[in-house]
């Protein structure tokens, strides 16, 4: 018998970044006030390399300590000008590669979750320093540096959202579905239609480099993708559009952001339903008048989807 690794990592998680962006060209905003931005990043670091003694042996030597990975994150973030989640991820991801050698790490992955915080609002202007959290909904990005057997590196971006939450109260339905002795929900010709999302996509490789080497604006990028996913799930203003079920509603929304937005390569999303069940009026001696619905959140139905694309240079080049 033998018994060997499958796999081993060791990083640093739940490393909370708040940077403040204080640009001299924008310090100064269109009444004369201090312009500023801040971001909120919950950062992990993952690292993969040949460091097996530290399991087997208690050999430390190889080992990047969790804390120096923290520290790590602080001081890229310091030492580094960026305006996304995206580039603070693909720069720490290519900084372990460049610190150690193969002998020490040969993969580092890096995932960033961000809580979004708005700028506020007085008297129909945008302040120029303080700001509102919003949410559930949170940023998340994935961006993985590896070595090549060439010596070069490879880079990989996924992107996402979570808490991604949408609901319509009309235009849909779940009928004709498979029926036997174990089923018991009846049709429904018109209901609720709601879910809290988790999107993933995942950038090509060309557009990563492309993105990386341009002004390219990624938050606007997801902000596209939010808006496509949005609309697809809605519909037009006031006509709306029909859904005869989640899956049916998961793999236009996938369709239409892939075709639709150049640069992606896959689209992913996992959609638990939020349930609103009429209420049983009829026990209480009255009748309901499809207006007042039990929300509940479990059990709920889970589904999920994935769709893949492959962009031609072209398109690449076009989009950025």
């Amino acid at each position: 018998m033998t018994i060997s690794f499958a796999h081993h990592n060791h990083g640093k998680g739940k490393v909370r970044v708040v940077k403040v962006f204080r640009e001299e060209a924008d310090l100064k905003g269109k009444f004369g006030e201090i312009n500023e931005d801040v971001r909120h990043y919950n950062v992990q670091t993952i690292l993969y390399g040949p460091v097996e003694e530290s399991y087997t042996k208690g050999n430390n030597q190889k080992v990047i300590s969790t804390d120096t990975q923290k520290n790590t994150v602080y001081c890229v973030a310091r030492d580094n000008k960026f305006k996304s989640s995206e580039h603070f991820a693909v720069l720490l991801s290519q900084h372990f590669l460049k610190q150690y050698p193969d002998s020490v790490v040969h993969e580092a992955h890096i995932t960033i979750e961000e809580d979004i915080w708005a700028r506020v609002e007085v008297g129909g202007h945008k302040h120029g320093h303080a700001f509102k959290k919003t949410g559930p909904c949170q940023k998340k990005v994935v961006a993985t540096c590896s070595r090549n057997a060439d010596g070069g590196t490879a880079l990989t971006l996924k992107c996402g959202v979570q808490n991604f939450t949408l609901m319509k109260t009309t235009n849909s339905s779940w009928c004709d579905f498979l029926r036997d002795e174990y089923t018991t929900l009846p049709d429904a010709r018109d209901r609720l239609l709601g879910s809290s999302m988790q999107v993933e996509w995942e950038y090509s490789k060309e557009f990563v480099k492309g993105g990386l080497t341009t002004e390219f604006d990624w938050e606007e990028m997801v902000q596209r993708i939010e808006d496509s996913l949005t609309f697809t799930f809605c519909g037009p203003p006031g006509t709306g559009v029909a859904s005869s079920g989640v899956q049916q509603t998961l793999h236009q929304m996938c369709y239409n952001a892939l075709n639709d937005i150049e640069g992606l390569d896959s689209m992913w999303i996992s959609a638990p339903n939020l349930h609103n069940i009429p209420f049983d009026f009829s026990k209480l001696g009255r009748v309901g008048h499809g207006d007042v619905y039990v929300a509940t959140t479990e059990p709920h139905g889970l589904i999920e989807v994935k769709l893949v694309k492959r962009c031609t240079p072209q398109m690449i080049k076009s989009a950025l």
